[in-house]
């Protein structure tokens, strides 16, 4: 007898244990996801070029180049970015290209711990094109 109220107070201390357990993972809660835009999104810093050029004026071409301060943040709408004002659609080599029609060019890459956001537009009279470099402060 004595034996046997042993084994009933350890299966009662036992099965106390397991409902009073409130570290277990809850398994209606899904799986945290990573998103990969997590890694571009901040402040960037770098430098802007506009260069143009026109078959009206080819001896004198427009090319400047100033500091630069943009970011870079999630769109909420869908997996894009928006950098520096404009969405761009990443692929998974976190990159885009974009050539609507010919002599119009919206791109944007990132290489470690910088983003390059081009542009360009033009046709038979000329060209101009926008070069925005920039690393993540």
């Amino acid at each position: 007898m004595k034996n046997l109220a042993i084994v009933c107070c350890s299966v009662l201390l036992l099965s106390s244990c397991k409902k009073d357990n409130v570290s277990s993972p809850d398994t209606n809660t899904p799986p945290a996801t990573v998103d990969f835009r997590d890694a571009l999104t901040g402040n960037y810093t770098g430098t802007k070029n506009n260069y143009s050029w026109s078959m009206a004026n080819p001896a004198n071409p427009y090319d400047t180049t100033y500091a630069w301060s943009f970011t870079i943040a999630k769109d909420t709408a869908d997996s894009s970015i928006i950098a520096d004002g404009v969405t761009f659609k990443l692929d998974s080599s976190l990159s885009f290209y974009e050539m609507p029609y010919p002599g119009q060019i919206k791109s944007f890459e990132f290489r470690n711990d910088s983003a390059i956001i081009f542009f360009r537009s033009g046709g038979l009279g000329g060209y101009s094109t926008t070069t925005v470099l920039g690393a993540k402060q």
